[in-house]
């Protein structure tokens, strides 16, 4: 006889149970979330410098974060571990080697490098860094990370400014396979504000110009002239344990690709993740809000823009239920591979007290069609739905992830008052 057919049991949900975020703005998610709502920005320090202020102060000074210059290694070590430490007290857990880590990062712990370089260049002793080439930046970045929290880092992704969300991919598919982890963690950081770096996306044509009156970064607008560095650290707490509270958001799907058109520039049309738009949107899904990479240079924003009007155009979606956008950078720059899980953690945080922030760079000169699609001066009010979030990097990365809300009964607890 023919044995019957038996579906395999669903994985259980993966929930995000705590989330951690370090910005120039707030050594925190909610201290920075509660500023970005204010309409603040990284660049209004500029208006604290001189006019003839050179232009690697310029680029450290509005991107930096004070508590990482007080590190004996790598900056990004130091805002990492802050950020996975404040995802795990929000989720009350507690980190050990039985906690394995996805780590995304595009650089590493490339500051050591850098100071690495300039010890050999100058004939210097640097013990706390000489292992640094020898072992590759992201291992050391990995190696003390670990040491710090006591936790394994199992898993390394450097895909440009796509690190994060491949990590937050590798950790989703870690975690639903039969044998897979119960908890995870993801953190993603760069803090790779070193001269080399800069000078080289200056001569690229992506780095917003490093004047005082000039720094500023202006996703989805017509007068976006590049980006601007920021060290960030953003953690997830992942967990499949336990049912979705109703403040709480799952990952719906996440997908990752790659269209190797050009090592800088982006395709004239983003086929790829176009393709992935419209497989991580199923048509019945309500959008909440999209979180477009978005980097502040006019091509890559303007394609960006096209794909979600095109998915928008298939699914014939009343104008009048067209989701905003919320193009994060505006407003804590850019994290290089830190960048997608920055935004996915804002995303949290939106849905947690229903209201996207201002971008108010954004001020009569944005990309055509998308007026009505987000506040320049105030918090906009956003339903609840699913989160779309994307990052795409050099060399053609691209990854995203929807996030779902939860499936439990809304009792009215859902929204989170931010002063």
């Amino acid at each position: 006889m023919p044995r019957p057919h038996v579906t395999p049991p669903q994985p259980a949900p993966v929930r995000i149970a705590g989330a951690g975020l370090v910005t120039p703005l707030g050594l925190g998610l909610w201290p920075t979330f509660r500023r970005i709502l204010a309409g603040e920005c990284i660049t209004d320090r500029t208006a604290r410098l001189d006019a003839d202020t050179d232009a690697l102060s310029v680029v450290r000074a509005i991107g930096g974060v004070a508590r990482a210059r007080r590190q004996w290694v790598d900056a990004s070590i130091e805002i990492a571990e802050a950020a996975v430490r404040e995802a795990a007290a929000q989720a009350g857990l507690r980190l050990g080697h039985d906690t394995p880590i996805w780590l995304g990062s595009s650089k590493g712990a490339v500051e050591a490098m850098d100071r690495s370089a300039d010890a050999v260049r100058l004939r210097r002793r640097l013990p706390d860094t000489a292992g640094v080439p020898a072992v590759a930046p992201h291992a050391v970045l990995a190696h003390e990370l670990g040491a710090r929290l006591g936790a394994p880092v199992v898993s390394i992704s450097a895909a440009a400014c796509a690190s994060g969300l491949v990590a937050l991919h590798a950790a989703r598919c870690a975690m639903q396979a039969p044998d897979g982890p119960s908890q995870a963690v993801v953190v993603a950081v760069d803090a790779g504000i070193v001269p080399s770096l800069i000078h080289s996306y200056r001569r690229l044509g992506v780095l917003a110009p490093p004047e005082p009156d000039r720094y500023r970064q202006r996703p989805l607008s017509q007068r976006a002239q590049g980006f601007v560095l920021s060290e960030c650290a953003a953690a997830l707490v992942l967990d499949r344990t336990m049912p979705a509270k109703p403040s709480e958001l799952c990952l719906g799907d996440t997908a990752i690709g790659c269209e190797a058109y050009d090592a800088v520039r982006p395709p004239p049309t983003l086929i790829t993740q176009t393709a992935l738009l419209r497989r991580l949107w199923p048509v019945e899904t309500p959008v909440a809000a999209h979180h477009p990479h978005a980097p502040g240079t006019l091509q890559h924003d303007a394609a960006e823009w096209a794909a979600i009007q095109q998915i928008e155009g298939e699914r014939e979606i009343d104008p009048a239920s067209l989701a905003p956008l919320y193009a994060g950078k505006g407003a804590i720059g850019h994290s290089l591979g830190a960048a997608g899980l920055c935004s996915t953690v804002l995303a949290c945080a939106a849905h947690q007290t229903g209201r996207l922030p201002p971008m108010p760079w954004l001020t009569g000169d944005a990309i055509e069609g998308i007026e009505g699609r987000y506040d320049a001066t105030k918090p906009t009010p956003i339903a609840r739905g699913s989160h779309l979030v994307w990052a795409s990097g050099f060399g053609g990365h691209v990854a995203g992830v929807r996030l779902d809300p939860s499936r439990n009964q809304d009792r009215g607890q859902t929204r989170l008052p931010i002063a």
